[in-house]
This record gives C-alpha cells, sequence and structure tokens, in this order.
C-alpha cells in the first residue's frame, strides 16, 4: 500500500518519504519541516556516539484526484500505518540540508538505535473530510563522524575505576563500564536482530569477549583475584553495562585449578606439660571445585600439602638436628607431586602447558634421615545439594621433636609447590583460572539473537 498527502499546484522539491514493511508515507509541498539535531556524547563525556535528529513535519493533507474518493479516510489510513511504524526508510533530500537517506537496503546510513522511532502524530480535520491538518515527528540517530557505519564496531567503551584498601592493607579493584554497539532493524528481516551486545549468531559472546577482555587480560592473577563479575543488557539488546572487582590475593596462593580455598593448620603438644616433645599436627581445608574439573582435584590439592608437611618431621630429627638446619638442601625440600594432578586438570580444559617443570614429573625432595610422622586421623566432608560445589578435608599426626625445631618439622609456614611453595605456584593457579575468571568464563551463557524476537502489538 502506498499513499501521499495529496495533489498540490507547488512543484515539488526533493523527497520526503517513510517507506514501512506496513506502507509507503510520501509528502508533497503542501508540508514544511524542521530538523534539530542533539549530540549525543558517550557515557565518558569524551566523545560523541551519534547525533539524534527530530525531524518535525506539518502541513495538509489533501484529497489525491487519482484516489477516486470523497474523503481522506483511507489515505489517512495507510498513512498512519506507515507513520506510526517505527525502523522504516526515511528519505529527506533536496532541502539544502545534505541528503538523508536513512536504513536503505542499498544504502550505507542506518539508525544505530532500533529507529527511526516515531514520536508524535497529529491530525485535525478540514474541508468536510477532503482534507486534512497533520503534525508528524520522528527521531533518528545516525553518526556524523564517519561517512557509514555499516561496519562500525561499538558506539561507546569505557569504564570508571576504584581502587579501595582495607584495614589490612590489601586492595580491591573495581571496574564499572559501558560497552555500547549499533542496532537497527534490518528490512529484509524487520522482526528478530542479527547481533546483540554480547555476540552474533555466528560468534555468541563475541562482543563481550572481544572488548571486555581488554579489561579483564589486564588483571594479574597472580596478585589478584576476580571475586565479582556482573553483567546488565539493556532490554534492546544494546548495551550491556559491567562490573568487575578483583581483590589482592593473601600471601598463600590457592592450588592450581581451585577457585576458593579456605583452611586452618593448628600445632600443640600431645600432653600439656614442660618438656614435652610429642606435637600434634592437625591440617583441615575446605575447597571450591569449578564445575568443569573433577571433584577429586580437591583431594589432589589437600594431599600435596598434607603429605609435605608430614614428611617434613624429618627435619625435627634430635640426634643431628643442627647439622640438618646447616644443610642447605633442606630449606629446598619440595613435595613429590602427584603424575595424575595436571591429568585431572587437563580432563577439565585447564591449560597446564605453563606450569613448567613442576607437574611435568616426579621430582624427589632433599628429605634427611630421622623422625617420622605418625598418622592419627583423617576426615573427609562432601557437600551436597546446594552445598556439593564444597568438599573438605582434615588429617591429623603426630611429631615428635625439640621445641625449637617443631616449626620446621612440622611443616609450619612452609607450603608445597601446588600450594604456593615457590615462584611458579602463583603463575600455576593464575593460568588455570585465567578462562573462568575472564568476560565469559567455561560457560558461555551468551545471549543468542535467533532466541529474541520483535513484537510489535497490533499488527
Amino acid at each position: 500500500m502506498a499513499a501521499t498527502t495529496g495533489s498540490a499546484e507547488l512543484p515539488d522539491i526533493g523527497v520526503l518519504s517513510y517507506s514501512t514493511p506496513a506502507a509507503i508515507a510520501t509528502f508533497s509541498s503542501l508540508v514544511h519541516t524542521n530538523m534539530s539535531g542533539k549530540p549525543t556524547l558517550s557515557a565518558d563525556n569524551r566523545t560523541v556516539k551519534y547525533v539524534e535528529y527530530t525531524l518535525t513535519v506539518e502541513g495538509i493533507v489533501t484529497l489525491d484526484d487519482d484516489a477516486g474518493a470523497s474523503t481522506t479516510d483511507n489515505q489517512m489510513r495507510i498513512l498512519r500505518q506507515a507513520l506510526e511504524y517505527p525502523a522504516g526508510v526515511l528519505s529527506y533530500t533536496g532541502r539544502g540540508f545534505g541528503d538523508i537517506i536513512v536504513n536503505s537496503p542499498s544504502g550505507s546510513l542506518f539508525d544505530v538505535n532500533w529507529g527511526p522511532v516515531p514520536k508524535l502524530f497529529d491530525f485535525i480535520p478540514l474541508g468536510a473530510m477532503r482534507s486534512a491538518q497533520i503534525k508528524w515527528q520522528v527521531v533518528f540517530c545516525i553518526p556524523e563522524t564517519i561517512a557509514t557505519n555499516l561496519n562500525l564496531p561499538v558506539l561507546q567503551f569505557n569504564s570508571t575505576n576504584e581502587i579501595s584498601y582495607d584495614q589490612d592493607g590489601y586492595s580491591t579493584l573495581t571496574y564499572l563500564g559501558t560497552l555500547e554497539i549499533p542496532l537497527t532493524r534490518q528490512p529484509n528481516n524487520p522482526t528478530v536482530p542479527v547481533s546483540t551486545v554480547d555476540g552474533t549468531a555466528a560468534n555468541p559472546s563475541g562482543y563481550r569477549k572481544t572488548w571486555l577482555g581488554k579489561i579483564t587480560d589486564t588483571f594479574d592473577l597472580t596478585r589478584f583475584k576476580i571475586t565479582r563479575r556482573d553483567l546488565n543488557f539493556s532490554r534492546d539488546l544494546r548495551t550491556l553495562e559491567f562490573n568487575f572487582v578483583a581483590q589482592e590475593q593473601p600471601p598463600m596462593g590457592n592450588p592450581a585449578g581451585i577457585l576458593t580455598a579456605k583452611g586452618s593448620f593448628v600445632v600443640r603438644q600431645l600432653k600439656p606439660g614442660p618438656g614435652s616433645a610429642q606435637w600434634m599436627c592437625v591440617l583441615s581445608a575446605t575447597y571450591t571445585i569449578p564445575k568443569n574439573l573433577p571433584r577429586r582435584v580437591a583431594y589432589e590439592a589437600f594431599v600435596s600439602m598434607w603429605s609435605f608437611r608430614m614428611r617434613q618431621a624429618q627435619l625435627g630429627n634430635m640426634a643431628n638436628i643442627q647439622n640438618i638446619y646447616n644443610d642447605p638442601r633442606a630449606i629446598q625440600s619440595d613435595f613429590l607431586v602427584y603424575a595424575g594432578y595436571r591429568n585431572l586438570l587437563n580432563a577439565g580444559g585447564v591449560d597446564t602447558s605453563g606450569f613448567g617443570g613442576t607437574l611435568n614429573g616426579k621430582r624427589a625432595p632433599y628429605v634427611p634421615a630421622g623422625s617420622k610422622a605418625i598418622m592419627m586421623n583423617f576426615v573427609a566432608r562432601e557437600g551436597l545439594y546446594e552445598d556439593s560445589k564444597t568438599i573438605s578435608f582434615e588429617a591429623s599426626w603426630q611429631v615428635t621433636t625439640r621445641l625449637f625445631a617443631i616449626l620446621r618439622a612440622s611443616g609450619f609456614l612452609q607450603t608445597s609447590d601446588i600450594e604456593g611453595g615457590n615462584s611458579s605456584a602463583p603463575n600455576m593457579w593464575a593460568l588455570s583460572v585465567k578462562k573462568i575468571s575472564g568476560p565469559v568464563s567455561w560457560l558461555q551463557n551468551s545471549l543468542d539473537p535467533a532466541s529474541f524476537a520483535i513484537v510489535d502489538f497490533g499488527t
């Protein structure tokens, strides 16, 4: 269907039309127009992301001589269907403003905010239903900084940063930002968007991974842990408000592949009293395992520290303890890493290629002959149902040594490779959680454009 605003004896100059799948409206010379533009700044106020134009059209609709009708009823019905429909093809040429053709399939200029969007339609009948006075207003958003926006990647990408320190001197980094892309309805498929701010049908989470990765890739995971990632998508799927929080890590890093590890180590006299040389060591820890890793990774991590600290009991050899402390090899004593630990991480998709020699094979530590630890108790606690993401262990053993040697003999303040016992361990954990701490994580959670539709009620 198509309609004009009627015949006129004045010559038409230029073109003013609005074409939609519902109808096409072409204005004659019996109207006058007003174009108003408002540059719209990005959230950081550093650039103009687009110019919001408001086109106001006022004039007379006359009965079309070729319509064969006695009233403007049918003419106005078609005009309403066209002029009240969003995201049409708007042509405004020959007015001395420069040719503006928005959303033409063969053009290069497209609205970046789901428009053009009609805002006003006024109607005043005149001349016994043979003419009418109308006022129409439409808003469209186009970039003025470039000739075409077909390949415009984003409209804005910025963030505000915050650094805070707690009473212990540990820092927290917070990033609040905005990612916005241009979107409009496609003339050949007006009901389904071809992409979202998250990505495209061919590359879900593409925008998120590419642009938000510019922030998450800057986090030093050997020093900071990502504790919060909030993604808030706008309803029109053009804008993403994001929030990242990174907290400074404590001295002992988490085991590779473990998201959260908490625990304690207690050393106490087995029987209180003066001169007692018997000590009880109690190690306990709770682990949170990623969804993509087998839960026995927690057991491997616990056994790593448990075995390492039990073996340190040989450093408490009371018969030759002074010679042991003078031997530099004792300080470099290291735990024998399980070969299967790396296999578990690989099975969960964790890249262990950068872990170095620590996980490449078994490395025998230097352990002098001497007293041994005696295992006393072992407890494994599995979280169930809503607590099933955690698993806990507790182990205790007995050590016999002098008071001044108990810290060394119990492994107090010492950790195995996996727990951060050498310079490579923090990097091991960083590599194992790099994907989990990124903008996408191991679970894509992407917004598939094909699952969204635009519903125009009443059409």
